[in-house]
């Protein structure tokens, strides 16, 4: 059986409080920060329900991709 190893901090007890502190946009902004930098977010900083796709800047992208809600 192969074990999945837990995210660096999963047992940060510190650093949930922050993120239990944060509004709306700071959970998120944590979240995209978090990625970024490690890949994945710990499971107590996991959504409740997915998000909306990210919009991309590039006006021909966003078309390639679909999103012609501009």
């Amino acid at each position: 059986m192969k074990t999945i190893a837990a995210h660096p901090l999963e047992h940060r007890a510190d650093e949930a409080e922050y993120f239990a502190r944060q509004g709306e946009h700071g959970k998120a902004a944590y979240r995209r920060a978090v990625e970024a930098t490690t890949g994945s977010t710990p499971t107590w900083a996991k959504r409740g329900k997915p998000g909306r796709k990210r919009r991309t800047s590039d006006v021909f992208r966003s078309m390639a991709s679909g999103d012609y809600s501009r």
